[in-house]
C-alpha cells in the first residue's frame, strides 16, 4: 500500500506520537523546518536517534529534542561545504597533473585516440561496454557541451583542443577513467607520485573515491552517519588511531585521506585545521563519522 502524503501538522503530529520531545514554541520552528529541509531528508538524521528504525521502531529516544536534530543537520551542512572546498582543490590539480605530464610525453592533442587506452571491457545488463570507446565519446560530448568561450572557439574554427585546456570542462568521473584506462605509466606514475601515493592503482581509487564524494556534496547528501560507496583506501601512516575499523568503508575514511591530499597541496595545515576544527567542536557526533551505523 502507498503512503500517503502528510501535510507539516500531520507530520507534527506524527513525530510527537514517536516521542519527539518539543513543545509549543518549537513547534512552529519544527514546522518551519520541516517545510524548508523536507520530513524525508531529516528522517536521515534523526533516524539515529530513534530506538530501531530499522526494526520498525520508530519511536525517539527518551531526551531527544528538536535542538540535536537542528545541530546534527547544521554539522553535517558546514561538513559538506568544507569537503566540497577541498574536492574542489584536490579536482583542480588532479586535472592540471594529469594534463601536464600526459602533454610532456605524449602528443597533447591525441588524448581521443582509442590506442592510449586500455582495451577493458565491462558487462552492463548482460551487454558489453567497451571501456575506451564509452571514454573518448564521453569526452567528445562533454567537449561539444560546453558553453565555455574557450572550448566554443576551438570547435567553431574547427581547430584541436589541447588536453590542457579541455580537462577544465570535463567532468571529474571523465578525468578519472581517463587516468585509469591510461596505457602509459610514464604518465600515471608521475601524477601518482606528485600525491604522495605509492602506486598508480592506489590512486585510482582516490580519484575515484572523492568523485563519488564530491557529487555526494554537490547533491547536498548526507554525509554523517551514511554508508558509503567507493569508499578510498587510507594510507597506513594517516591510520593513527587504535581502532583500524574507522579507516574502512567510513566517511571517516574520505575526511581522512582529503585532509592529506590538500594538506599536500597547500603546503599548509590550513585545510586540515580548518575541517578537523569544525568535527571537533562536536564530539557527540564523531561516532557517526568513526562508526556509522544502519539504524
Amino acid at each position: 500500500m502507498n503512503k500517503p502524503a502528510l501535510t507539516i501538522a500531520e507530520q507534527l503530529t506524527l513525530l510527537k506520537e514517536r516521542k519527539l520531545s518539543y513543545d509549543v514554541g518549537d513547534r512552529n520552528a519544527l514546522g518551519r523546518l520541516l517545510l524548508s529541509k523536507g520530513y524525508y531528508r531529516l528522517s536521515g538524521y534523526w533516524r539515529y536517534f530513534q530506538v530501531s528504525p530499522h526494526n520498525g521502531d520508530n519511536t525517539f529516544n527518551p531526551g531527544i529534542t528538536l535542538g540535536m536534530i537542528n545541530d546534527v543537520y547544521e554539522f553535517d551542512e558546514i561538513l559538506r561545504s568544507i569537503l566540497l572546498e577541498g574536492l574542489t582543490a584536490f579536482e583542480v590539480t588532479f586535472r592540471t597533473r594529469l594534463a601536464y605530464f600526459f602533454s610532456t610525453v605524449s602528443d597533447p592533442y591525441d588524448y581521443l585516440s582509442l590506442d592510449l587506452y586500455r582495451d577493458e571491457v565491462e558487462v552492463r545488463e548482460g551487454k558489453k561496454v567497451e571501456l575506451r570507446v564509452e571514454l573518448v565519446a564521453d569526452i567528445k560530448k562533454e567537449l561539444s557541451r560546453s558553453r565555455e568561450d574557450f572550448i566554443r572557439s576551438h570547435l567553431s574554427a574547427q581547430k584541436p583542443i589541447p588536453l590542457w585546456v579541455a580537462v577544465e570542462v570535463l567532468s571529474m568521473g571523465t578525468v578519472s577513467k581517463m587516468y585509469r584506462l591510461l596505457l602509459n605509466d610514464d604518465v600515471r606514475y608521475p601524477v601518482s607520485k606528485s600525491f604522495g601515493y605509492p602506486d598508480p592503482e592506489f590512486t585510482e581509487t582516490i580519484s575515484r573515491s572523492f568523485s563519488t564524494l564530491r557529487n555526494k556534496c554537490a547533491h547536498s547528501a548526507r554525509i554523517w552517519n551514511h554508508s558509503c560507496v567507493n569508499p578510498p583506501r587510507v594510507l597506513k601512516d594517516l591510520k593513527t588511531d587504535k581502532d583500524k575499523t574507522i579507516y574502512s568503508r567510513t566517511p571517516w575514511s574520505f575526511i581522512v585521506m582529503l585532509a592529506s591530499a590538500v594538506d599536500g597541496i597547500n603546503g599548509t595545515t590550513s585545510y586540515s585545521a580548518d575541517l578537523f576544527g569544525h568535527i571537533d567542536k562536536y564530539p557527540e557526533f564523531r561516532l557517526g563519522l568513526t562508526h556509522p551505523h544502519r539504524r
